[in-house]
């Protein structure tokens, strides 16, 4: 049963599960005030064709949008480009930040991007372990 049944689905339900603790996390930092934004609603989004795994908002729009990748490899430039694209499918305006959540990181050419472009990188053991 274990390698039929639970083995085959365990990365998709643990996926799942750390969506929602991302979501939890971006609610505890907007709490702390520790957010460059403020927002009033806090979910995900899809449609037919797109799916926004974070998306925070205030008004009628977003004003930040994360994606979270349970994957062993780290996160690179491919994630953040198919998010903004996701924001311009969505409509969210020039103003929208991003953050990304990686169980294995991020390469160093996204680290340093993110740095200068204000996109903000969380893993696993920061979300468990915050900064004050």
């Amino acid at each position: 049963m274990l390698s039929h049944k639970i083995l085959p689905r365990l990365d998709e339900f643990v996926s799942q599960r750390f969506e929602m603790v991302c979501s939890e996390f971006v609610a505890n930092l907007a709490a702390a005030g520790r957010l460059p934004v403020a927002f009033s609603r806090l979910g995900s989004w899809w449609d037919a064709n797109e799916q926004v795994d974070v998306v925070a908002m205030e008004g009628s729009g977003p004003v930040l949008l994360g994606e979270c990748k349970w994957s062993a490899q780290p996160v690179d430039f491919d994630v953040l480009n198919s998010l903004r694209r996701k924001a311009a499918y969505m409509g969210a305006p020039n103003t929208v930040r991003y953050a990304l959540f990686s169980l294995s990181g991020f390469t160093t050419r996204l680290r340093a991007a993110a740095g200068e472009e204000g996109v903000s990188l969380f893993t696993p053991e920061e979300i468990l372990h915050p900064m004050p």
